[in-house]
């Protein structure tokens, strides 16, 4: 009777690069974290500034606007020395207004939505995470160049004999007996 082929090998040969991605992207992780939090936080600043730009050009718009009515409109001008002077138009009734509270400052814009990254956030702010990761992403680079190798079927097989011995020996313990 001939034996079946071992397929060791070949199992091995074919987890040898997905053991490698995993190893790449954990260590990936572990590394760029901080650095990605980092550039979150500086598109967030810079997404609020943009915002406070985009207040303040309005703000000069609307003073332009002011500045060049002032220049060509006599009427709009003494309209506005009138109101600064507090004068009344020529024949207008005086009414007695409170003073005027002091001039509100703009709001500022509303800060635009934080982007959520829980993942790398929970990493870049975790030093001993950071260091886990890279450990077991250094871990899987080595069982990849070491294990999942059609040469290290031997090794493999040897490994798992012992614990296929103990879960044989188990299970026909507690096997039903026919």
């Amino acid at each position: 009777m001939d034996r079946p082929p071992d397929r060791l090998p070949t199992v091995l040969d074919a987890a040898f690069w997905p053991t490698l991605i995993v190893a790449g992207a954990l260590f990936a992780l572990a590394a760029l974290a901080p650095g990605a939090a980092e550039w979150k936080a500086v598109r967030q600043r810079l997404a609020v500034a943009d915002a406070n730009g985009a207040a303040l050009r309005a703000e000069i718009d609307g003073l332009n606007r002011v500045a060049t009515a002032l220049r060509t409109d006599p009427a709009f001008a003494a309209e506005v020395a009138r109101l600064d002077l507090g004068l009344a138009r020529e024949g207008a009734d005086r009414l007695a207004v409170p003073a005027a509270p002091p001039p509100v400052a703009l709001a500022p814009p509303p800060a635009p939505p934080v982007e959520r990254w829980p993942l790398i956030d929970a990493v870049a702010a975790n030093r001993g995470l950071r260091v886990t990761l890279a450990a077991v992403a250094a871990a899987l680079a080595a069982i990849a160049f070491t294990l999942c190798q059609p040469a290290a079927a031997d090794v493999v097989r040897r490994a798992l004999w012992l614990p296929g011995l103990l879960w044989r020996t188990v299970a026909a313990r507690y096997r039903a007996a026919p």
